[in-house]
């Protein structure tokens, strides 16, 4: 028996599955290296069911450095849109537990502000959301 179209959405309202989500999610830090070429990099977990991304769910992981190259490419040129801050460079025990969680929040936070509005950033200028889109999917 096939179901509805029209039913189909009833039975998925009744779920509460929303029309279109977005769950960005930065966790499992690692730090490599040694001495001076110690660095961390973070997991960024994405699921979704927004058509303009590529992929329902992804991983990739992302150093401070490119968050950075990031918000610095969505700000060159553009007054218009507002990218939230990053959190501050840490020059002193920036490899401790603490420092590299809260930097893993704020990361976390970073993301979750931009995205939530991903979809006027495409409206205003498609290459920037497509930017974004591209970081948060590792393509």
């Amino acid at each position: 028996m096939k179901v509805s179209t029209y039913r189909q959405e009833a039975i998925e309202e009744r779920k509460g599955i929303p029309d279109s989500y977005l769950e960005i999610e930065v966790r499992a830090p690692q730090t490599h290296g040694a001495g001076f070429s110690m660095y961390t990099d973070y997991e960024i977990v994405c699921k979704t069911n927004m058509p303009l991304f590529k992929s329902k769910q992804s991983t990739v992981r992302r150093r401070y450095s490119r968050f950075e190259s990031l918000k610095f490419k969505l700000e060159e040129n553009d007054y218009e849109i507002k990218v939230p801050n990053l959190p501050g460079k840490v020059f002193k025990n920036r490899f401790s537990h603490q420092v590299i969680e809260e930097r893993r929040s704020g990361l976390e936070r970073f993301l979750q502000i931009l995205c939530s509005n991903i979809t006027l950033i495409q409206d205003y200028e498609e290459s920037k959301a497509n930017m974004i889109i591209n970081f948060i999917q590792g393509k």
